[in-house]
């Protein structure tokens, strides 16, 4: 439950055991966002509370809802299953991704050229993603800890931000609006860096395929594709998919690692959403989270070989609907 608003009552005071043990509770993760803890947990280790800025979007969002009893897979034999597991897979991190970067009310207001013009607080040290030349994304969060603003192909120019495309988001939202291919938000099923450490990813992941997989025609949630989807998609996959291990799968039988068996667990309990096109197909996670990553790098051959297309995902079954696999993201902290 949230830490805030909750009655005053009068305690017998605690040992020092009893202390040290709910302290040690609420920050079983060691990692903090910038402004506390990522999650507060019970003594079981379950969150009970979270911050939007290392965990974003409402609990209804298709990006924390699990996956349902009730979702249909596609068959190993279907072209679509044959585009997921025989291409290159990865996971990007250091370059083309999307930095996430909290400013603060100290920190100077920049002007955002882009489709529309912005003012925002950007820490001169906020970097775009590499590599040169590429998607150039990044996700400033306010001061206020309430709306992400989204650039893509984003560069300093003499103290301010220019742009090709912006996106204002509510970090409370859906998160379905953004500056990814799909039209969704570019922090949405992004692994950060504090879930990597952890081993635990309660959330949908953000997943690309290669142009030739792609099927032209967005399905929900994506409300966007590619502008040269005419011409370059050909495959059977379309933007906004939904991708996931069946829960027939047994991930300890994997031999993953525990990156990569944590990684595991959320496609299984959580998906991926297809939302952009690649070289390859890639996970995505924020460039901080790239030392952690090598263990889960190498396990993406047996993680890819599991992905199935939820075919039933929609607006009215999100995840195929049924019982959820996973208990519902747990209230904002703050």
């Amino acid at each position: 439950m949230s830490l805030r608003g909750r009655s005053r009552v009068r305690l017998a005071r605690p040992g020092w055991f009893t202390v040290l043990v709910v302290a040690l509770a609420l920050v079983a993760s060691a990692c903090f966002a910038p402004g506390g803890p990522a999650v507060h947990r019970d003594l079981a280790g379950n969150p009970t509370s979270r911050d939007a800025f290392a965990w974003p979007f409402a609990s209804s969002s298709p990006w924390n809802t699990p996956i349902g009893t009730g979702a249909q897979y596609s068959a190993p034999g279907d072209l679509r299953t044959q585009e997921l597991v025989n291409t290159p897979a990865g996971i990007n991190a250091a370059i083309w991704s999307t930095p996430v970067v909290q400013a603060s009310m100290g920190d100077p207001v920049r002007t955002l050229f882009a489709n529309d013009t912005v003012q925002l607080h950007v820490p001169a040290s906020a970097t775009p993603a590499g590599p040169p030349g590429g998607d150039a994304t990044l996700a400033v969060v306010d001061p206020g800890r309430q709306l992400i603003d989204e650039s893509w192909r984003t560069a300093w120019a003499y103290g301010n931000l220019v742009a090709r495309f912006h996106r204002r988001v509510d970090l409370r939202g859906d998160g379905l609006q953004g500056v990814t291919a799909a039209g969704m938000s570019s922090i949405g099923g992004l692994i950060r860096t504090w879930e990597i450490q952890d081993h635990d990813i309660r959330h949908a992941l953000q997943l690309a395929m290669p142009a030739g997989t792609l099927a032209s025609g967005p399905v929900w949630p994506a409300r966007a594709e590619d502008g040269f989807a005419a011409s370059a998609y050909r495959g059977a996959v379309h933007m906004g998919s939904l991708v996931a291990i069946p829960p027939s799968v047994s991930i300890p039988s994997l031999g993953l690692s525990p990156e990569g068996t944590a990684i595991a667990y959320a496609l299984q309990r959580y998906g991926a959403y297809v939302v952009n096109a690649a070289g390859q197909m890639n996970l995505y996670a924020e460039p901080s989270a790239d030392p952690w990553l090598g263990s889960a790098r190498a396990d993406m051959r047996r993680i890819q070989a599991q992905l199935r297309v939820v075919t039933n995902n929609g607006p009215f079954s999100v995840g195929g609907g049924g019982t959820p696999l996973a208990p519902p993201a747990p209230p904002f902290y703050d």
